[in-house]
């Protein structure tokens, strides 16, 4: 849960920054109004923090295990949808595309 408090105050850091530089330079994925700001929840791969979304993914990686495992205690079960999440074609809100291709690779380091 550490991980949410932390990418909303970094979110607004930039939020706030890339406003006021816009002011006085070109900046990347600049800030058009005030609801940009919301899109770091639902689309944080295509936001203006976009340099973020790691952190996104995995406080949904670390959600998905803590859940798994309450109800399964074996991580080795979640192999099977973890390469089936691979595989096929999610969509990106929410960073879900981001989170089904890495979960894979986060579920082969817990075997090692």
């Amino acid at each position: 849960m550490r991980f949410i408090p932390a990418y909303l105050l970094f979110s607004m850091i930039i939020f706030v920054g890339k406003y006021w530089a816009a002011a006085f330079m070109a900046v990347d994925n600049p800030i058009n109004n005030i609801f940009d700001y919301f899109e770091v929840l639902y689309l944080p791969q295509q936001s203006f923090n976009k340099s973020l979304w790691y952190v996104y993914v995995l406080f949904e990686m670390f959600l998905l295990l803590s859940l798994f495992l309450q109800f399964f205690k074996k991580i080795e079960y979640l192999l099977i949808p973890a390469i089936i999440l691979h595989l096929i074609n999610v969509p990106d809100v929410m960073a879900l595309r981001l989170f089904s291709e890495y979960l894979l690779y986060l579920q082969s380091d817990a075997f090692a």
